[in-house]
């Protein structure tokens, strides 16, 4: 699976539309705007799989003339993968992808926001919709997902008990060049966010690969 860790920014600050709310998962349920300080530091530590891969996720809060933006960053092994732009609120702004073209484009992609949008599908959340498009010079991808609520559930940490809300999203990534589709491939995965950690695990299900993702840490990001 070429591209199984790259999707984690997904989960944590994409957008909806009904009834002006600005993210699928509740609030209460990301980490804390005024926990953020000068940035944090996610460390997900990979078990189940042969291919070790672990995570991270820096967050930041950015200043741009009146007003302030979230900006998130993923790297597995050191690499960059991913970068979103949000609102404070988690609206998406703007999503950039480093590792999508790995092998026909060494360069930083754009993603075009085709749709990301909340129906009513009689669930408590509503069901995420999302379609971002990255146009390369070889080829074009498609990331299309669908993410919807399964059930609320509690997480042990540290020896005391949280509340937590459980989520599926599912992935289709299709690859395109010159308008004709040469290949896809589609993931399942299942998030954890708890109150007060974010998205503290996930799991990925592919036909080449099953593994599941732990928060190890949450750090202080250094200044620049």
């Amino acid at each position: 699976m070429r591209n199984y860790f790259i999707y984690i920014l997904f989960f944590v600050l994409l957008s909806c539309s009904k009834k002006e709310k600005e993210n699928f998962i509740p609030i209460e349920y990301l980490y804390p705007i005024e926990n953020i300080g000068n940035g944090k530091q996610f460390n997900y530590y990979r078990v189940g799989s042969l291919h070790k891969k672990n995570s991270v996720v820096n967050l930041s809060i950015i200043n741009n003339s009146k007003e302030q933006f979230l900006v998130k960053s993923e790297y597995c092994n050191g690499i960059k993968t991913d970068s979103i732009k949000t609102t404070l609120k988690g609206g998406l702004l703007e999503i950039y992808n480093f590792n999508l073209l790995y092998k026909t484009q060494y360069e930083i992609l754009k993603g075009k926001i085709i749709e990301n949008k909340i129906i009513d599908d009689g669930s408590e959340l509503g069901k995420r919709i999302s379609k971002i498009l990255y146009n390369g010079k070889y080829r074009e991808v498609l990331v299309d997902q669908e993410e919807k609520f399964l059930y609320d559930t509690i997480i042990n940490i540290d020896g005391l008990e949280h509340k937590a809300l459980v989520t599926e999203t599912k992935i289709k990534t299709l690859y395109k060049k010159n308008g004709i589709e040469y290949g896809n491939e589609t993931l399942n995965k299942k998030s954890y966010y708890v109150k007060g950690f974010g998205l503290y695990s996930y799991g990925i299900e592919s036909k080449d690969d099953s593994s599941k993702y732990f928060q190890m840490s949450i750090d202080n990001l250094e200044e620049k």
